[in-house]
This record gives structure tokens, sequence and C-alpha cells, in this order.
């Protein structure tokens, strides 16, 4: 849905339009003006669950969007934290640790840059072998010391680090339902189709208010699908995903340069 979600936009703006003019024909050539006082209660009832859509789905769009946010901002601390907490550990595992720490940066860097699930799927495979080898070598080290202090203070960063790579890959597979955008585009061509029988009422088929009504539903829906699939449109959280590229870039050159050292 994320890579097509721009042409359902567009289908749906013109498929409003239809509607509207279907409606209006059908209308007048039954020659139902009005709908009554009926039908003016069921105008009311759907374009009420009209609003009442927009209004939970982009909320929920706009909330996981500040959620993804989040959590690359918690990464940025996160990496800088473990980077601090690995230089406790012995001198016999510590270049080792810095080792695996900067290739598990560098996967965290690519993935900043991906476009695409498959994509992501692999390089978070890839991550995963990396983390449990730094995680094995962290607690074997941290075993054989008798400063308690440290397994406390490494461990739970590299925990909290996981934690955080985790929730950001979940967080990118959390949207709203596809039955629940299903239903957006359908009840907006029910309001459509209620909108040329009221638009029956008069001469002529109003061409403005159909193209208004309809880009404006239209336009909702692309800004919510952008929020929910914020690297494949026009809403990006390319800011804080540059910041935490750059520091992620930032320690592995100085881990470099203590390899050098």
């Amino acid at each position: 849905m994320h890579l097509y979600f721009q042409y359902l936009c567009i289908g749906l703006f013109f498929g409003m339009i239809i509607a509207q003019i279907i409606a209006y024909q059908y209308a007048s050539w039954r020659g139902e003006a009005t709908l009554g006082m009926g039908g003016s209660t069921v105008e009311t009832a759907i374009f009420a669950l009209m609003g009442l859509i927009i209004a939970f789905t982009f909320s929920g769009a706009q909330g996981r969007y500040e959620y993804r946010r989040q959590l690359i901002v918690e990464e940025m601390n996160a990496t800088k934290t473990v980077y601090f907490r690995l230089s406790l550990l012995s001198e016999e595992y510590r270049k080792a640790a810095s080792e695996l720490y900067s290739d598990f940066l560098r996967k965290r860097i690519d993935y900043s840059s991906l476009k695409t699930y498959t994509a992501s799927d692999i390089n978070i495979e890839k991550t995963s072998d990396i983390q449990n080898k730094l995680w094995k070598l962290v607690v074997y080290d941290t075993e054989n010391t008798n400063d308690v202090s440290v397994r406390r203070l490494v461990l739970p960063s590299l925990n909290d680090l996981y934690g955080t790579v985790t929730k950001r890959l979940l967080a990118a597979y959390t949207h709203t339902s596809t039955w629940i955008m299903f239903m957006f585009a359908i009840i907006a061509v029910i309001c459509s189709i209620l909108s040329g029988f009221r638009m029956a009422k008069q001469s002529a088929f109003s061409w403005s208010y159909a193209v208004i009504f309809s880009f404006t539903i239209a336009l909702t829906m692309y800004v919510i699908l952008d929020f929910e699939y914020p690297r494949f449109g026009f809403i990006q959280l390319q800011t804080f995903e540059t910041m935490l590229v750059e520091r992620e870039k930032e320690i592995i050159q100085q881990l470099m340069l203590k390899k050098t050292s």
C-alpha cells in the first residue's frame, strides 16, 4: 500500500467526482430534487461519521509519526551511552567490542537510507547477528571481571539500545488498518453521492463545488497516508535521521582513532 497511496488518492478524487455526476444525473432523471426530512437526517449522520473517521485517522497517524521521531532521539542517546560504557571493558575485549559496535553502527546508518521493507528486513537480520555477537562478548567479559558495577552499566545500556532498535522496526510496520482506509474511501464516495443528490436542486451541475469537495477529501487522505509512511512522501523524518547518522558516523570515527592510537 505504501508504494501506491498517491495513486489511491488520485483515484479517490476522480471517483468522488464521478459519483457526484452519476448521483446528480440519477436524481435529475428521477426528479428527486430533495431527499426529504429523513434524507437530511441520514446526510447529517453520514457526514458526521466522515468527520469522525478523518479526525481519528489523522490523529492516529500524526501520533505514530511523533512516536517514530521520539524513537530516533532515543537511539541517538543510546548509541552515545553505549560508546562511553564500552570503554569500561577490559583491554583484552575492548578492541573486539569496538569493532563489533562499529559494524553495528554501519548497519544502522544503512537502515536510515532504506526505502523498502524487504531491504529493511535484510538489514535488521544482519544487525541482529552483530548484536548477538556483541552481547555475548560483553557478557563473557563482565562475568570475568571483579568489578560488578561494569556489568551493571554496560549490559543495561546495550539492552536499551537493542530495545530502541526493535521498537523502531515495529513502529515502521505499525499503521492505520487498511480496512479503516478502505472504509474512509467508501464513506467519501457515499458523501459524494449525497452531494450529487443535493446539487440536483440546482439548474446545473456545480463543477467548482464538486472539485473542491473531492480535492479536500483526497488531500486529507494523502496527508494521513503521508504521516503513516514518512519515508515515501513529502512528510519526512529526514532531519532527525540525518542527525542520528551524523552521530553514528562520529562515533565510528572516534572508535577508529582509538584503534589506531
